[in-house]
């Protein structure tokens, strides 16, 4: 809801709350240089670190870049490295709320726990489309292959039913439905290493928000930018 008196965007419910941009890091440390996004009507703007981003919204974010983004108070993603994709939609399927994150391109540390209702995240790539409602894991796309860096819980393939559970590297490649075990079992610092050869301020992201999840933080913080709502004027007003 937009009050046109202050227009400040006043979040209404859990269903239509969009994504929030909690954080924006790059390689020089600057956190207020903002990202560019597409709406689905093709118009561009700068997002800029706490505000509510907007379903439907591509982004498109050079090597140097990283981002946080609080998708509710059970699931936040951080992403980088030539990260390209958009967010899809908040829906209900049955009893289920789902929110749908397409990625083409980049890499992305998913956080993602039970809560009072059922919620699921669905992501969306070349290689298929991974759910997930209880999981840690790292995800890196491109259009010929995807894979997967389990740490704990289960990350479900749809189309085939395939489920991946702790501890699993796997790698999608093309249109096989079959991924390859790259290895059963596996240390996440060594992950996090070569990820850190290539995109050292997206690991050091992760490592700055994984201590808020861990100490659920990340509801509180969320709770309180529900509270104030989007405290940024409408693009489209003049």
């Amino acid at each position: 809801m937009l009050s046109q008196a202050t227009s400040i965007y006043l979040p209404e419910d859990e269903f239509t709350l969009p994504p929030l941009l909690y954080r924006i890091e790059n390689q020089i440390g600057n956190r207020d240089t903002g990202i560019n996004v597409e709406a689905l009507d093709k118009n561009k703007r700068r997002a800029l670190s706490g505000e509510w981003l907007r379903y439907g919204d591509r982004f498109d974010l050079a090597a140097n870049f990283s981002i946080q983004v609080i998708q509710r108070e059970n699931i936040q993603w951080v992403g980088g490295g030539v990260l390209q994709g958009s967010f899809g939609t908040s829906r209900y399927a049955k009893d289920d709320q789902i929110y749908d994150l397409n990625l083409s391109r980049g890499w992305a540390r998913i956080w993602i726990k039970p809560d009072k209702n059922p919620v699921k995240l669905q992501i969306h790539t070349a290689q298929g489309v991974f759910e997930t409602s209880n999981a840690e894991f790292w995800i890196a796309t491109r259009p010929e292959s995807t894979e997967i860096y389990l740490i704990k819980g289960e990350v479900k393939r749809i189309e085939n039913n395939l489920p991946l559970i702790n501890r699993t590297y796997a790698r999608f490649e093309g249109s096989n439905p079959r991924p390859t075990y790259l290895a059963k079992a596996w240390d996440k610092d060594i992950v996090e290493v070569r990820i850190a050869s290539s995109y050292p301020n997206l690991v050091k992201l992760v490592s700055l928000t994984e201590p808020e999840w861990k100490t659920g933080r990340i509801p509180h913080l969320y709770s309180q930018y529900r509270k104030k709502g989007w405290q940024k004027a409408d693009p489209s007003e003049k």
